[in-house]
């Protein structure tokens, strides 16, 4: 005899319970209670994107000192422990986009002072003395070597590894930085922050 649609649809479910084993039957019946969606859901893999509309104009000069010390940091900051855009920033703000004297005659991105045994640049006007060194890696990791030893850096080590744990934030960072003196300009936090 003819079935109606919905007597057909019945046999077809029962017909197919049969042939199921128990989990497949369970899997079947909680996606008919809704419990379960009928059909795995689609994942798309969305690529994110940087949007650069944002950045400044920069001169030519400016452009080359970013992709440089980019480069340069990118490929020297060791396992990343301080964000390689944190780095960037700072050297933005120390060197005036690669303008600044310690920069260009010292490789210095950070404006370190010297320290027994490095190579120096007397300041002009008063006594400071900043290290100079071959590659702008190494003020990378002078930079390593301070946060790694001294102890008025340990505000800085603690922030680093709250950030690891998702409990503080770049920012956080860049203010632990300057809560040991880095530098005297007291607009040097907001400034890299700007940057970032």
């Amino acid at each position: 005899k003819d079935m109606d649609i919905k007597n057909a649809a019945k046999a077809a479910v029962v017909a197919g319970a049969i042939t199921m084993t128990p989990l497949e039957a369970q899997m079947n019946n909680a996606q008919e209670k809704f419990i379960l969606p009928k059909e795995k859901p689609k994942i798309e893999k969305v690529e994110k994107s940087v949007d650069y509309s944002k950045l400044p104009n920069l001169s030519p000069e400016k452009q080359k000192f970013l992709l440089d010390a980019a480069k340069v940091i990118f490929t020297n900051n060791r396992n990343d422990s301080v964000p390689s855009d944190i780095l960037l920033a700072i050297a933005i703000e120390e060197t005036g986009y690669g303008t600044g004297r310690f920069y260009k005659e010292g490789n210095n991105y950070f404006n370190m002072v010297a320290e027994k045994g490095d190579e120096r640049i007397k300041a002009k006007g008063d006594e400071t003395v900043v290290a100079k060194f071959k590659e702008p890696s190494g003020s990378i990791e002078k930079f390593y070597s301070w946060v790694d030893t001294k102890p008025h850096y340990k505000v800085v080590r603690d922030t680093i590894n709250l950030y690891r744990e998702g409990k503080a934030t770049k920012e956080d960072i860049i203010d632990a930085i300057s809560s040991t003196g880095w530098a005297e300009n007291e607009n040097w936090s907001k400034n890299v922050k700007a940057i970032l």
